[in-house]
């Protein structure tokens, strides 16, 4: 929400709350001298003020949300994939479920628990696939 809906939104609030708070008066003061107006006057100021005080959270609810969104998107970055790289990875498990306990024991080449196929969807770029053995 920009700072003049803002601005806007807390005056109409402002504005109903003081009309809200005059009119109860009015009737706290006469009682039942006052006429039908004056209770239609209030139910409406009082409706009114309800549905602007709501409209209000629900337009900070949706700012912060879309302040989340926007901090996630940022610190994710650009997304990697055949879009913006031009390559298309395929990942494939081999050993389902991943022996971890005893994965030090296992021969790379022979049990290998990932592999990956590589295709360079641009042929005008190089690519280079490196991995990592731990041991």
């Amino acid at each position: 929400m920009d700072s003049a809906a803002e601005d806007n939104s807390v005056r109409e609030i402002v504005d109903l709350s003081l009309r809200y708070r005059a009119l109860l008066a009015t009737v706290q003061e006469c009682g039942a001298v006052t006429g039908d107006e004056t209770w239609t006057d209030l139910a409406e100021t009082k409706r009114a003020l309800e549905a602007a005080r709501a409209r209000q959270e629900a337009e900070r609810t949706k700012a912060r949300e879309l302040e989340a969104q926007a901090r996630a998107k940022a610190a994710i970055g650009v997304p990697l994939g055949p879009e913006t790289t031009g390559l298309q990875v395929v990942t494939t498990i081999r050993i389902q479920p991943i022996p971890s306990g005893v994965y030090h024991l296992l021969d790379p080449e022979a049990d290998s628990l990932l592999t990956l196929a590589v295709e360079n969807e641009m042929s005008l770029i190089r690519s280079r696939v490196s991995a990592a053995t731990l041991k």
